[in-house]
């Protein structure tokens, strides 16, 4: 069977179109380079050497500096302004940002040659994952960062020239302008109009955007608007231009101290230059940066989802409860392991995504006139991988801040406790950079169609899967050497996954997209994939002489424990909906072959994992 024979491309809607052209970029190279490339959607072919993924056990020494200083950072500038932060004091979210970036971790990934420390990417993620105090600072500085990528990627060499050591240096805030009213996670659909005035010599902008994250401050917004009528295009719009309107705050229910407005764009006069790429091409500005804020967002939640599990292993050695610490009590033991170990996949997964995005940009010549194609289409390589990580990590960090909250009871019920404010707070990761149902479409098609075009090489793998489910299972060969018994388990996963894929393609082919209930649980069992993925060739490579290290082990059984779960139901819930009844026997027996499996003492192992997480330090931890 034919990769174009088991699985035909599906593009006939606009959501699928506007899923599909999502992609993104990155800075230069701070990750380990490899010379292997990873594709997107790779891992579901499960044959990634190990020596090619980044682990956060590899960090450098420029990594540990960077890092420290953050902590320095937020311990002295952000812990202390926490509730200034929370009542939006004016002039404060400003400054702090300001003093980020002239520390050096705030504009990380804006070239040298502009005013930035240039150290790329994979800093960015491992510094954002440590500014857990306050999530509304953590926001604006993203969106400080979102604003400013757009233009150092897509911007020609004078609007760099002009706005880059600005913002670099955070003399200047920017802001990244896209939503309206009717155009959410559709944001195609966006009324926001420009057309070229009668001199010729500037773009008239009207219209209105909302959710602008640092708009009541900040010095510039990308804007996106349709120009003719229907071509996408992007803007750099100064606040100082005549026509721009900033709205009030917004009170919202989460990340308070944030700044949120609406921009009102009325005969805004923008100079011709200001255009950002080319006309008609702004959804190649618009997904790549999401794309890169995707995984900014993940990384952050994970390091966030740290800190949540940190405060709660704290109260539980000292809070008392019938003569004991409420440490020494299995049900909380349960849930300091079962967050852990989600932090431990969730790191695993945005190592390695960071450093496929760096190895895909290595290479290119940033200031090379095709460099923006280069790095757009660099990032198609990596574009489901950044919509997981968005996903896993917003959905942990929710977890993580729900049980944090329950360890805590009605010590961390109040409004100004942390534990409060971070389950707050917590609630935006899921809406925000695309809602986490969208991401699981784009998760869904974009590896669809890699396998359509072939590029993934599925054709083969999808006839094996098919001949033993209408042959009858087959037993392979153990597996031997380091983690056999782990990656055999992970084996099974991607022949569920691949199972499922020729299922859905048969049945629905090119309206698969319209059937949402499958195609969310098709994403749910790739994710899945890449974290079991993720997790055991990370734990592979730390092993010493073949050996796994203990704990570093029980994390890794622990999530495996999880995900095959995760799998096996969302396997079943496809396949019962897709498959005809005469032919459902034969795949539920082919389901049943590859579940049955010793399963994993979860209990013991939630034990083990919570006394090294209550009796460590924070480096400890993970």
């Amino acid at each position: 069977m034919s990769d174009a024979n088991a699985i035909k491309p599906a593009m006939n809607t606009r959501l699928m179109k506007a899923a599909m052209e999502s992609g993104g970029q990155a800075a230069m190279a701070t990750a380990p380079a490899h010379t292997r490339r990873t594709i997107s959607g790779g891992f579901l072919r499960g044959d990634q050497p190990v020596d090619g993924v980044w682990i956060p056990e590899e960090q450098t020494e420029e990594h540990k500096r960077l890092i420290q200083l953050a902590r320095e950072f937020e311990k002295n500038e952000i812990v202390p302004a926490i509730d200034r932060i929370e009542q939006k004091e004016p002039g404060l979210m400003r400054r702090l940002i300001q003093k980020a970036c002239e520390a050096g971790i705030g504009s990380v990934d804006i070239r040298k040659s502009y005013g930035g420390p240039d150290t790329g990417i994979g800093v960015a993620i491992v510094v954002l994952a440590q500014l857990c105090a306050s999530e509304s600072f953590n926001a604006s500085l993203s969106a400080h960062a979102m604003g400013a990528t757009p233009i150092a990627y897509f911007g020609t060499r004078e609007q760099k020239e002009k706005y880059l050591p600005k913002l670099a240096s955070g003399e200047w805030i920017a802001a990244f302008a896209l939503s309206e009213s009717g155009a959410g996670s559709d944001v195609l659909n966006i009324v926001t109009s420009g057309t070229l005035s009668a001199d010729g010599t500037a773009w008239i902008l009207n219209g209105e955007k909302l959710w602008v994250t640092n708009g009541a401050f900040a010095d510039i917004f990308i804007v996106f608007a349709m120009v003719k009528g229907d071509q996408f295009s992007a803007f750099v719009v100064e606040r100082c231009f005549s026509g721009v309107q900033v709205g009030r705050d917004e009170e919202t229910i989460s990340v308070r101290g944030a700044s949120t407005c609406s921009l009102v764009l009325k005969n805004c006069r923008v100079p011709r230059e200001n255009l950002l790429g080319e006309i008609g091409k702004g959804q190649k500005v618009a997904f790549n940066t999401l794309n890169i804020g995707r995984l900014r967002l993940g990384a952050a939640a994970i390091g966030s989802a740290r800190a949540s599990l940190e405060r709660a292993a704290a109260y539980a050695r000292q809070r008392m409860a019938f003569n004991k610490p409420l440490a020494e009590f299995g049900c909380i033991q349960e849930k300091i392991a079962w967050v852990a170990a989600g932090i431990y996949c969730g790191e695993s997964m945005a190592y390695r995504t960071t450093a496929m995005l760096e190895n895909g940009f290595v290479e290119i010549d940033r200031g090379s006139p095709e460099s923006c194609d280069l790095f757009a289409k660099a990032l198609e390589e990596c574009a489901a991988e950044c919509s997981i990580l968005k996903v896993w990590g917003s959905e942990l960090l929710q977890y993580a801040a729900d049980e944090a909250l329950q360890v805590f009871a009605g010590a961390g019920f109040a409004a100004d406790h942390p534990a409060g404010r971070a389950y707050r707070d917590a609630r935006l990761g899921r809406i925000c950079q695309g809602t986490n149902e969208i991401n699981r479409l784009i998760i869904s098609v974009w590896v669809l169609k890699r396998a359509v075009g072939g590029k993934l090489r599925l054709g083969h793998l999808l006839k094996k899967v098919t001949d033993e489910v209408m042959m009858g299972p087959r037993s392979s060969p153990p597996l031997e050497g380091t983690m056999a018994a782990e990656l055999e388990l992970a084996e099974k996963a991607r022949k569920a996954t691949l199972m499922a894929t020729g299922v859905i393609w048969q049945k629905y082919g090119m309206a698969l997209v319209e059937q949402q209930e499958i195609i969310t649980a098709f994403a749910d069992m790739l994710i899945e994939n890449y974290a079991i993925d993720c997790v055991v060739r990370r734990t592979q490579k730390v092993a010493s002489g073949n050996v796994p290290d203990i704990m570093t082990l029980a994390l890794s059984h622990l999530c495996l424990a999880r995900s095959l779960e995760k799998v096996e139901a969302s396997a079943r819930k496809v396949i019962v909906a897709a498959v005809e009844d005469d032919m459902l026997p034969k795949y539920l027996l082919m389901l049943r072959h590859l579940f049955s499996y010793k399963p994993f003492n979860t209990i013991a192992l939630c034990r083990q994992i919570a006394y090294h997480v209550l009796e460590g330090s924070r480096e400890a931890v993970l």
